[in-house]
C-alpha cells in the first residue's frame, strides 16, 4: 500500500493569498478600533461632566472673548462721502493713466459710469465699490495708502 503524505503548507491556501487574507481582515478591524477609540474618547469629553474636562465650557471662552474691544478700521460715511466723483465719458479717460478696470469688482469701466477718486493717490474705482470698501478698509485696494480724513467743517461763532 502507498502511503498518502499530506504537506499541510502547501495543502489548501497558498501563502500569497493568506497575507492577502490577513490584510483583508487586519486593515478594517484596525480601523474600526481606531473608530471605536475616538467615539469613546469624545464621550469621555462631551458627555462625562464629572470627568476632568468638566471644568471648560463656553461661558468661559466668551468671558475671554468677550472682553476685548471691536474696532472699525474702516472710514466713516461722511468722508467716504466727500471724494470727488467722476462720471466717465465715451473716451473712458480717467485722471490716472493706466486704470481701466476697477480692483474691486475687476470689470471694466463703462462709458456714463461714476467712479470715485481717491484723495490721497488719484486711484479710480467705481462709486459703489469703493464706497462698499472704505467702511470695511482705510486703505486703497491698489496701493495701500492710508487716506487721511477730512476735517468736518466746524460752525463758526459770530463775535
Amino acid at each position: 500500500m502507498k502511503e498518502l503524505i499530506i504537506n499541510f503548507n502547501t495543502a489548501g491556501i497558498s501563502r500569497g493569498a493568506r497575507y492577502a487574507i490577513a490584510i483583508c481582515i487586519g486593515v478594517p478591524a484596525l480601523l474600526c478600533s481606531f473608530g471605536i477609540l475616538s467615539c469613546v474618547c469624545s464621550w469621555l469629553k462631551m458627555g462625562n461632566h464629572h470627568g476632568p474636562w468638566a471644568h471648560e465650557t463656553v461661558t468661559d471662552f466668551e468671558a475671554l472673548v468677550g472682553s476685548q474691544p471691536i474696532t472699525v478700521l474702516g472710514l466713516d460715511r461722511p468722508t467716504i462721502e466727500s471724494y470727488p466723483k467722476i462720471v466717465i465719458g465715451e473716451n473712458r479717460r480717467l485722471p490716472k493713466k493706466g486704470d481701466k478696470i476697477c480692483s474691486i469688482c475687476l470689470s471694466e469701466y463703462m462709458p456714463k459710469e461714476t467712479v470715485k477718486s481717491m484723495p490721497e493717490c488719484g486711484h479710480c474705482f467705481h462709486a459703489q465699490c469703493i464706497d462698499e470698501w472704505l467702511p470695511l478698509n482705510a486703505s486703497c485696494p491698489i496701493c495701500r495708502t492710508s487716506p487721511r480724513k477730512f476735517p468736518q467743517p466746524r460752525a463758526r461763532s459770530s463775535p
